[in-house]
């Protein structure tokens, strides 16, 4: 098991830390950083079929964002490769890959999507190795609907300020 670095930690810190003064610049302007009814959270799940899978696509759809599911990690980077989106949510225990090795180059694909691991494990020790790796937040399986809607909107949101400022500074936040 990878040991959690300094280092790590710092990089996760820094994201988060930009996006959180990105959004309080934004609302000192008076600027509203709400959902607007057409810019709405997309997401692609890397699951088995089963009641997470059933879970997860009835919170999207009562909340009316857009989801993706891949039958494989193959299949997801194909899909994000025709279409990014900037949420994925990775079944820690889907077969086929390894998880470290799944989240980090997911984490790594152009535009740094916001990686969520789904866990029936969820402490720090496993939030600090999936952050050293690139991912960015842990969701406790079985799957709680309000659970997931927070985490999604505010990965989302947080991702979205991060390209903003992105655009904003011409550089990597």
């Amino acid at each position: 098991m990878p040991k959690t670095t300094k280092e790590s930690r710092g990089r996760v810190l820094d994201r988060f830390q930009a996006a959180v003064s990105a959004l309080r610049k934004s609302a000192r302007r008076g600027r509203d950083d709400r959902i607007a009814e057409s810019d709405k959270p997309e997401a692609l799940a890397i699951l088995r079929e089963g009641p997470d899978q059933a879970v997860l696509r009835g919170i999207f759809h009562t909340a009316g964002w857009e989801l993706a599911i891949a039958d494989s990690v193959s299949s997801a980077f194909t899909a994000q490769e025709r279409h990014p989106v900037p949420i994925i949510l990775y079944d820690q225990k889907f077969p086929g890959c390894e998880w470290h090795k799944a989240v980090s180059a997911l984490a790594s694909l152009p535009g740094q999507p916001w990686v969520i691991l789904l866990s029936s494990r969820c402490d720090q020790n496993l939030w600090d190795e999936l952050t050293m790796i690139g991912g960015s937040d842990v969701l406790r399986a079985p799957l709680n609907a309000q659970a997931v809607i927070q985490a999604v909107k505010s990965g989302w949101l947080l991702w979205r300020h991060l390209r903003q400022l992105k655009r904003a500074t011409g550089s990597r936040p």
